[in-house]
């Protein structure tokens, strides 16, 4: 008895151009790429790690502002330190990848 006789071999089955379903051989399927990755999904929320940093240095600063009466002062920083935050939470996902 040969080894590759108790190796069941599986069939893969494919549709041409016309439609119809035929017999694949093994050796013709595609292998997936080493260089294709699968997606990312924490890629989907880079939108809020931009905005929300921003956001609350902008409207804390106004808060600030409103309070000890420092009109210019506040905004700025926040829209500064938001800013600051942005570019490392980038950092961060870009370290993570």
């Amino acid at each position: 008895m040969n080894v590759n006789d108790t190796i069941k071999k599986e069939e893969y089955l494919g549709i041409d151009s016309d439609g119809t379903v035929k017999k694949i051989a093994q050796n013709s399927l595609q292998k997936p790429s080493s260089k294709e990755k699968p997606l990312n999904l924490s890629y989907l929320n880079v939108g809020y790690y931009l905005v929300i940093p921003l956001l609350l240095g902008v409207f804390l600063g106004f808060a600030l502002d409103s309070w000890l009466k420092t009109k210019p002062l506040f905004v700025s920083l926040g829209i500064m330190v938001g800013t600051i935050a942005c570019f490392y939470n980038l950092l961060k996902l870009l370290k993570n990848e």
